[in-house]
């Protein structure tokens, strides 16, 4: 059948009942594809009808009582240009019929309506709206695979590799040429939920938490949202936002949390400028988020000042500690070793050290645990 698969709307518009009916009647509006979603008998209803219904396809009378068919044609193509107008004109109304097609309308009949060459007619009106649907949809998915290649160029960029520069250049950013910071989003305790859902259930949770992120992001003009590693992703901020990075970071917690359930922290960069510097920006965001080591509560961690870990002189060694935790293992008095434990994690949250000097002293003071006990 000429309509296979194909579902289109039509409204029609005559002060004349009789034409109403045989419209009705006499076209195979079924086999073409299309549903005839209202009737009107003049102009306002027909407006009226539009608003409810967004056909399109309308036929139309040109002479009716009120407003004409060429002021609703108007009226419906500036709301949207691409529905069919179809007019219907008397022999006495040619000038009339000529207006329409300048002002746009797809084609005229004459009175008496000839019922096939109206159904000739919608067959080509339909052929038009498919065309223009399958345009729409290779557009679509150009946008998505850009979008995608954009991702991959920028997670390129990040991971420290620029070969893709050379045959995506195309795909390059040039917001990323004026200032903007970036904001890491990690799902807090991912890997523990990771290994609690499915495949099934993990895509789903991702999908939904990247909707949440996107749907956030335009409502600040963000210059991209991408995932990255599993259960992390990048957004990219202008720098006109950096006075309230901290607000947006706890925003978007606050987002996340309401609509998914899901809890997660977030790691802001400071300020760059450049493709090529997504991979410090990155890792400045990353650094941020390592100040949860000290809490597992979520929160917003922003990259600050400071000197490498080698310009930093070594965290004193907690040897008061060492020998209480000593004494608890060899004693078997896990009070006195939860006691301890609390004790460290304090010193460490006093220290504000970066995550992998407390890592070299936990290690150090392992070994040197490991050795006494041996």
């Amino acid at each position: 059948m000429e309509g296979s698969g194909r579902h289109y709307t039509a409204i029609l518009v005559d002060d004349e009942p009789i034409i109403l009916r045989s419209l009705k009647a006499a076209i195979p509006w079924e086999e073409l594809g299309i549903e005839v979603a209202g009737e009107a008998k003049n102009g306002e209803g027909a407006l009226d009808l539009v608003r409810e219904h967004a056909p399109d396809i309308i036929i139309s009378d040109i002479r009716m009582p009120g407003m004409d068919g060429i002021t609703l044609m108007k009226e419906v193509l500036t709301g949207n240009p691409g529905r069919i107008f179809i007019v219907i004109s008397g022999y006495g109304e040619f000038e009339y019929a000529r207006e329409a097609l300048r002002q746009g309308a797809f084609d005229y009949l004459l009175k008496p309506i000839d019922h096939d060459e109206l159904t000739e007619m919608l067959k080509r009106a339909a052929a038009r709206l498919d065309a223009r649907r399958a345009d729409d949809r290779l557009l679509h998915s150009v946008q998505v695979l850009s979008v995608m290649a954009r991702e991959r160029m920028y997670a390129e960029w990040i991971e420290g590799n620029d070969r893709p520069r050379g045959p995506l250049a195309w795909l390059e950013s040039h917001e990323l040429d004026e200032d903007y910071f970036m904001a890491v989003v990690q799902l807090d305790h991912y890997h523990q939920l990771s290994e609690r859902w499915s495949m099934a259930e993990k895509r789903l949770w991702l999908f939904a938490v990247r909707n949440i992120l996107e749907e956030w992001s335009q409502q600040y003009g963000c210059l991209a949202v991408f995932p990255f590693h599993s259960g992390e992703w990048i957004v990219l901020f202008p720098d006109a936002l950096q006075p309230r990075k901290i607000t947006l970071g706890h925003d978007l917690i606050d987002r996340i949390r309401t609509y998914s359930k899901l809890k997660c922290s977030v790691g802001l960069s400071r300020t760059t400028r450049g493709i090529h510097q997504l991979s410090r920006a990155y890792d400045g965001a990353a650094r941020a988020l390592y100040q949860r080591f000290y809490s597992e509560q979520e929160g917003v961690f922003a990259d600050t000042e400071h000197e490498d870990i080698a310009g930093h002189p070594d965290l004193k060694y907690p040897k008061h500690l060492e020998s209480q935790l000593l004494d608890a293992i060899r004693t078997l008095d896990t009070v006195r070793l939860n006691a301890c434990w609390d004790e460290l994690k304090g010193y460490l949250e006093e220290q504000a050290y970066p995550k992998e000097g407390a890592e070299r002293l936990l290690i150090e003071l392992t070994i040197v645990l490991c050795r006494q006990l041996e």
